[in-house]
């Protein structure tokens, strides 16, 4: 069974199981009730790559001139334009999956972008659309920020410490989150928002637009 099917199958069983309540990210949230074969420990693709993004990324050499120079057109300083890119080759060296650096500030993954802020800056990030989930690296919607566009693709999460989310979709929409240890659980329905107390660390990825009465659809966000 593929990976995509396990979810879909595990998403119709949780639809059941779950109550319409749920208690904080990082709590005794999750449910044990998953395939053996989609335990981490049975997966290496599955191995946690977690990361800082900003720790380190105001030194190294970058790799891109073409989007330093870009960035210093924009109003960065030399040592901002070179940290930023420092921190975008980090990213793409660290996931492990296809990802292409579109604009200085913006890497394209499969079913979402990833945005960039300027290691250092006091830079907030913008609100979440209307039909996007959101996940931020940062607490109070701050960091580098995550806009999931596409329905049902799972979404790995690469960040350490403490975040921010906002679930912006169609109302009642759960996406469907799962820790490194396999587990998985229902997040609140849209529109919902947690700006402090999520730890990222245990969270191996989110898919969203999941909901308990569409389990299986596909489609784009909304």
């Amino acid at each position: 069974m593929t990976r995509s099917k396990i979810i879909g199958a595990v998403a119709v069983v949780l639809a059941v199981t779950l109550p319409a309540a749920q208690p904080a990210l990082g709590a005794a949230a999750a449910t044990s009730a998953h395939p053996p074969a989609y335990a981490a420990a049975d997966d290496p693709v599955r191995s946690p790559r977690k990361f800082d993004p900003d720790a380190g990324a105001r030194t190294g050499v970058p790799s891109r001139p073409d989007l330093t120079a870009r960035s210093r057109a924009a109003g960065l300083t030399a040592a901002q334009a070179d940290a930023l890119q420092v921190k975008a080759d980090r990213y793409l060296a660290q996931l492990g999956e296809p990802a292409t650096q579109v604009t200085p500030d913006v890497i394209q993954l499969k079913g979402a972008k990833l945005h960039l802020t300027v290691p250092g800056s006091a830079q907030r990030a913008p609100g979440c659309p209307y039909y996007y989930f959101c996940a931020y690296s940062g607490p109070r919607f701050t960091g580098d920020w995550i806009h999931q566009e596409e329905c049902w693709v799972e979404r790995y999460i690469p960040w350490t410490g403490q975040g921010s989310w906002i679930n912006n979709q169609t109302r009642g929409t759960q996406p469907l989150l799962e820790f490194n240890s396999g587990e998985l659980w229902w997040m609140p329905g849209a529109y919902a928002q947690q700006a402090t107390g999520v730890g990222w660390d245990p969270v191996f990825s989110i898919t969203a637009c999941f909901h308990p009465s569409m389990a299986g659809t596909t489609g784009s966000a909304g």
